[in-house]
């Protein structure tokens, strides 16, 4: 009985040690820590997410960013002291949509919420979208804000305006305008080695980008004129709102090209809650175009997009 009982306390000791060292090694690479990690572990950790995951995250180029970020940290004795540096190489990983975020910096961002706003000049419903990051209570009451607009009032023309979109959460935003754009997919999302992933809309809801908000849309307008107004300051997730209306029957842009942040981020958080934003896809709109941070183009060029859409 007692060979049996040291047997089990064996086995369970082996599991235990094995489980530790397997959280312990590949634990924060799914933000799981059995331990604090030393500042150059909190480096290393970062910087193989970037390798693992960014859209240019190989060849000499990245070989030297990582070298360098290494080289930067050595002494650091703070996470915060490491955190230049490691943006840096982000950079390199994922090209200039990458950005690093501190928790400080989320809860000014998340603070600041702003919503959708509509009004009727004459027979045009405007619908004004600004950028959003939010929680999801907030993202199913940003989307209800635009399709209560769209349910309610009595319109023939519609004119999205992003131009003071600068991005933030694509879904809500997307959703709650589902009334008005093509079920299927909206476009797809291209890795470095050439795999597609689609983001798709379907009965309210966007599934593949951002939170997916379930909204209770009528019956889709297809047949209504849209002018979707965009500008330099348009970007990121705004961006990703206006080319979810390429193909959409009835649809012109206005305004200047969008800022050129046309590629998708996917977000790793670190140890100290610092958000880590990798660029990790390339483009394809529902027509087949691609986009690499390149900008959307207006049908009409405008300084003045919301005074030409009315006219």
């Amino acid at each position: 009985m007692k060979k049996i009982i040291y047997w089990i306390v064996g086995v369970v000791a082996v599991l235990v040690v094995t489980l530790f060292f397997l959280l312990k090694t590949y634990g924060p690479y799914y933000n799981l820590y059995v331990m604090k990690p030393s500042t150059q572990e909190y480096v290393k950790i970062a910087l193989i997410q970037m390798e693992n995951l960014g859209l240019y995250a190989k060849g000499d180029k990245w070989e030297r960013a990582k070298t360098e970020a290494y080289k930067a940290t050595t002494d650091a004795k703070t996470y915060d002291e490491t955190h230049d540096a490691l943006e840096k190489a982000l950079k390199v990983a994922g090209g200039k949509h990458s950005f690093l975020q501190t928790p400080s910096e989320q809860s000014n961002v998340e603070k600041n919420v702003a919503y959708p706003t509509s009004k009727m000049y004459g027979q045009t419903l405007v619908l004004n979208l600004p950028g959003f990051i939010g929680s999801e209570k907030e993202a199913k009451r940003y989307a209800m804000k635009l399709n209560d607009a769209l349910e309610n009032h009595d319109y023939t023309h519609v004119v999205v305006n992003l131009q003071d979109n600068d991005g933030g959460d694509m879904g809500p935003m997307i959703a709650g305008l589902s009334k008005i754009i093509p079920d299927g997919t909206l476009m797809s999302w291209i890795d470095r080695d050439g795999n597609h992933f689609d983001a798709t809309l379907k009965d309210g809801k966007v599934t593949g980008g951002g939170t997916s908000v379930q909204i209770k849309a009528g019956k889709k307008d297809l047949s209504t004129p849209v002018d979707v107004l965009i500008s330099h300051k348009t970007a990121s997730s705004g961006e990703i709102t206006a080319l979810a209306f390429k193909g959409r029957p009835h649809t012109q842009y206005i305004g200047e090209d969008s800022a050129t942040y046309t590629t998708a981020n996917t977000t790793i958080t670190l140890f100290d809650k610092t958000d880590m934003n990798i660029t990790n896809y390339k483009i394809k709109d529902r027509t087949g175009v691609y986009y690499e941070n390149d900008p959307v183009h207006p049908d009409i060029e405008s300084k003045h997009a919301l005074e030409t859409a009315l006219q």
